[in-house]
């Protein structure tokens, strides 16, 4: 799992959590460096994944939990973030490819 959470800008009370785990099994190699670039947070790729995962999660609580979200947003005429747990994507990357180079682990990492 990548824990991963929506925040509405004018107020961080209002919030969604969701898995961000089956964008990035889905998602490209320039798209995981792009992600990491920006600190997994405050882009458009960011907020990609929550559309991404709206659209294609199979849970339905959490299908509903973000278009309850989405629907807030939009009836408060707010803005939102999205954050990605950085930690979750390193162990993600670990797990995914048992031999990652070091090089490219920290490419992605954006260090």
């Amino acid at each position: 799992m990548i824990r991963a959470q929506a925040t509405a800008d004018e107020d961080s009370s209002i919030l969604v959590l969701f898995d961000a785990e089956p964008w990035f099994e889905n998602a490209t190699a320039q798209q995981l460096s792009s992600l990491a670039a920006n600190d997994y947070s405050n882009c458009e790729l960011a907020d990609a994944v929550l559309r991404w995962t709206e659209a294609f999660t199979e849970r339905r609580d959490e299908k509903r939990n973000i278009k309850r979200f989405f629907r807030w947003i939009t009836d408060s005429d707010y803005g939102y973030e999205v954050y990605i747990e950085e930690k979750d994507v390193t162990q993600w990357m670990w797990k995914r490819h048992t031999k990652p180079s070091l090089d490219a682990v920290d490419y992605l990492l954006g260090q």
